[in-house]
């Protein structure tokens, strides 16, 4: 896991929404748990909500103990990094599950229509605007 140097968000392998192992195209006989040269690395919005979510939770933080300072930078972190995630990561409908930055297909999955568990998850912790909330919630019903 690390933050990418083009977008400043958080990447990580190709995962089933928010597991520990990797997708791994058939190259292990069993479920791969180590990052190497094969990893494919994307954007997953998840994990990006968690940081977006903890970002606004030292703003709090700091906010309580009065250190003002400290308190405005990691809200305007939070916010900054809200735009970038939100316009690497929200299609135009809900999260794309992984925004891929090593090419990667799986057989049978269309990914255009991949609604995973943690979009959710993105309104809950606040990531998600009003609208993108508005339009997470119809989608996931009206499937």
């Amino acid at each position: 896991m690390e933050m990418g140097q083009e977008n400043q968000t958080r990447q990580a392998s190709y995962t089933i929404d928010t597991w520990d192992f990797d997708y791994t195209a058939g190259r292990h006989s069993w479920l791969n748990f180590q990052v190497n040269d094969d990893t494919y690395w994307g954007i997953m919005h998840g994990d990006n909500s968690g940081y977006y979510e903890a970002f606004n939770q030292m703003a709090t933080l700091y906010a309580h103990l009065d250190m003002k300072s400290r308190a405005r930078h990691w809200s305007s972190y939070a916010e900054a990094f809200q735009r970038r995630a939100n316009k690497v990561c929200f299609n135009g409908t809900f999260y794309t599950h992984h925004v891929h930055l090593v090419p990667v297909s799986i057989d049978g999955v269309d990914e255009s229509r991949q609604l995973s568990l943690s979009n959710p998850m993105n309104i809950n912790r606040g990531l998600a605007t009003h609208a993108m909330a508005v339009s997470i919630l119809r989608i996931s019903t009206a499937r």
